[in-house]
């Protein structure tokens, strides 16, 4: 295992074995893919660690966490960090929406907004969505799944974890989120259970014409945490990146992208 530990308190652990999904328990080779792959990204979320690694496996894992500062559960400001500024009429994307949650968080905190946009393809969790968020003429729902382009798509049901799979039950409508370009989003938000690469592809345009800030899940797949940012940054390369995990376990870990001004 890896674990990371503050120099003021306990250790904790950050990543097992069974998380490091194709590296298996060769997290010293996981290492070296970050940091092989990661190159400037590492460097940009944090460059003063507070964490030191008890390395077990790994010999140089130090810097790249050094933006993920607690173990516990956080999930109450998940996606709303204090660093995420706000204007008057922000549009907001929830791509992933589950029952509407976190666009009722979002409009708590922007009851100004001037749009939220509920992306939920699973039609019993967009049904509690719709009852959550009432009848407000700013909230619009879409009954798709988000993705690289247009079609369907195999669809598991299976609540806050339905997801795209080849052998779901359900068939479902995928949508790039380019299509909507025209909503002029300011804030994107992606919790899509692995699926948030090809909904970044999907959103190229918007990134590039609207420079949103984003907060997009990367603990779905392995390299993700990789991946997305270069992805990202090879769209558009004026964001500042940061990384938070919200729990003890190795579920809800976000990295915002914020617009440089």
């Amino acid at each position: 295992m890896i674990t990371l530990r503050d120099r003021s308190t306990t250790s904790k652990t950050l990543l097992t074995h069974s998380m490091l999904g194709k590296y298996g328990s060769n997290a010293s080779a996981f290492c070296a893919m970050i940091f092989a792959r990661f190159g400037s990204i590492v460097n940009r979320i944090g460059s003063s660690p507070r964490w030191t690694c008890q390395r077990t496996f790994c010999s140089s894992c130090t810097r790249l966490f050094a933006a993920v500062r607690i173990f516990s559960d956080t999930q109450a400001r998940q996606y709303f960090e204090r660093f995420i500024a706000y204007g008057e009429h922000e549009v907001f994307a929830d791509i992933g929406a589950f029952d509407g949650i976190t666009s009722q968080a979002f409009a708590q905190r922007c009851p100004r907004y001037a749009g939220i946009h509920v992306f939920e393809p699973n039609d019993q969790n967009l049904e509690v969505a719709r009852q959550r968020l009432g009848n407000d003429e700013r909230v619009h729902f879409v009954a798709a799944a988000v993705g690289a382009r247009e079609g369907l798509v195999r669809f598991d049901r299976s609540g806050s974890s339905s997801r795209i799979a080849e052998h779901g039950a359900l068939e479902v409508r995928v949508e790039p989120l380019d299509k909507y370009r025209d909503a002029a989003f300011t804030f994107l938000k992606m919790d899509i259970e692995g699926a948030e690469s090809s909904a970044i592809s999907g959103a190229a345009e918007v990134i590039r014409t609207h420079h949103p800030k984003m907060a997009i899940s990367v603990y779905h797949n392995p390299g993700d945490i990789v991946n997305i940012p270069h992805q990202v940054l090879s769209i558009r390369d004026d964001y500042d990146i940061r990384l938070r995990h919200y729990t003890e376990g190795f579920t809800e870990t976000v990295m915002y992208f914020v617009p440089k001004t």
